[in-house]
């Protein structure tokens, strides 16, 4: 009951949205809201200021990315993704800072709706709410203070769906800008680059996929090849319940009997950029860049296509084999992690806690006993990192053991490229660039 009064502020605004009252006013009122949720939650950690916040953002499998420059300094100290730097993160490390005694208080001020700000759609009518853009002052107190932040809100409906930093040169806010401005070649260079940077930004491949299908600020590629690379965003790897990239992928995919896109996993067709697979609902298949079927739904579940062209299939979700691009079963369903690349004719498994060295057939060439638990990542230089019971490992695929990591090994996201990270006081850094 302490804070009825607020929760029944954000029912009435939510209400309001409901009943398709749209009004750019309410989108103002959305941030204000979000500012006094969050004022209380930082001044007193209190979780129903927290459940607020959560329903003013948009929640679920797809939560509101912040991308402003506390989440920017949070996650170059925590050595994070600030792109991938969600709602539920942002604000708990925003109250950790506040109980550490760094930050006092967060207000934000100076309203503004940006009335001129555009964004690539296809065809506004499509979309039952459109963005409206906010811009807002963010003001923190406290040893961490800061009072010149600027972010834009995104705001669809009844949520604010993206935070971004409004001086940042090369953002969403600023390629924004850049489209509003009619300025078509450099906000198509901002949106690429965004769009391959990081795996998350959902609205930076939206708008970038938007300017490949007008010819925005790209006309001089090829319109087969700007169909290609729209092909590819649209069915990237993410659950296609995103409505914008999930209308994407509609139009770029053949339609799937009984199926909808919120319950398919599209994988992005990382096989030379011809096909992906498909799970649905328990079963898995193969698609061309076309959306014809390659290989027609079976019972179980399979990876992403790697770029050597195999998929790690399991049908009945314990056992697990490869699948080659065709659908051809390459290694039997037969063991408990297996990883879908090959080096020198050579395949890497395990089963039953051994490490398995395997040949093109499947034949074992070599089995090391010990206490295998996962082959986590396979890096460029086609070394293994592998979980032994508690101990990380480093195995090639010849089954020598490389290095002996001593729990000193960690796996980096950074611009949407993984990397494994090796560091100790007694040796250099050493940093190994991964395969997907």
């Amino acid at each position: 009951m302490k804070h009825l009064i607020f929760s029944l502020a954000l029912l009435l605004i939510q209400t309001v949205w409901c009943s398709e009252s749209y009004g750019q006013h309410t989108a103002i009122d959305i941030v204000k809201s979000y500012n006094t949720n969050l004022r209380g939650f930082i001044s007193d950690g209190d979780v129903d200021y927290l459940d607020n916040i959560d329903r003013l953002l948009r929640g679920g499998d797809v939560k509101c990315v912040i991308n402003n420059r506390m989440a920017k300094e949070f996650a170059k100290e925590k050595k994070w993704n600030a792109m991938t730097m969600h709602s539920d993160t942002y604000h708990n490390e925003l109250m950790n800072r506040h109980d550490d005694g760094q930050i006092e208080s967060v207000e934000l001020s100076d309203y503004e709706l940006l009335t001129d700000y555009q964004e690539p759609r296809i065809k506004m009518s499509d979309f039952k709410y459109p963005t409206i853009f906010v811009a807002a002052r963010m003001s923190v107190s406290g040893k961490q203070h800061s009072d010149n932040m600027r972010d834009l809100f995104f705001v669809q409906g009844p949520h604010i769906v993206m935070i971004d930093d409004m001086d940042a040169q090369e953002s969403l806010s600023k390629a924004l800008e850049y489209y509003s401005e009619k300025n078509y070649t450099d906000a198509f260079r901002i949106f690429r680059n965004l769009a391959y940077s990081s795996r998350n930004s959902r609205m930076a491949q939206y708008y970038y996929c938007v300017m490949l299908i007008k010819g925005q600020g790209c006309k001089d590629i090829p319109k087969k090849v700007r169909d290609l690379e729209t092909a590819w965003f649209a069915l990237s790897g993410y659950k296609a319940s995103d409505t914008d990239l999930s209308d994407l992928a509609t139009k770029f995919s053949m339609s799937i009997k009984g199926s909808t896109f919120d319950s398919i996993w599209l994988y992005r067709p990382s096989y030379k950029g011809r096909r992906t697979t498909v799970n649905n609902q328990g079963k898995y298949g193969i698609m061309d860049q076309n959306g014809k079927m390659v290989l027609d739904f079976r019972e179980g579940l399979c990876s992403p296509l790697s770029p050597d062209g195999y998929a790690t299939v399991s049908a009945d979700k314990k056992r697990w084999g490869l699948m080659d691009s065709d659908g051809h079963q390459v290694i039997p369903f037969d063991y408990d992690n297996i990883v879908p690349y090959i080096v020198d004719d050579k395949y890497m498994a395990i089963k039953d806690k051994q490490l398995y060295i395997l040949s093109s057939t499947g034949v074992p060439l070599r089995i090391i006993k010990g206490d295998f638990i996962e082959i986590r990542a396979v890096t460029e230089d086609n070394l293994a990192l592998v979980f032994n019971g508690n101990l990380k490992q480093i195995y090639d695929f010849d089954g020598n053991l490389i290095e002996d990591c001593d729990g000193n090994v960690y796996l980096n996201y950074t611009n949407g490229d993984l990397d494994l990270h090796h560091y100790n006081e007694n040796k250099p850094y050493r940093k190994f660039s991964v395969k997907w």
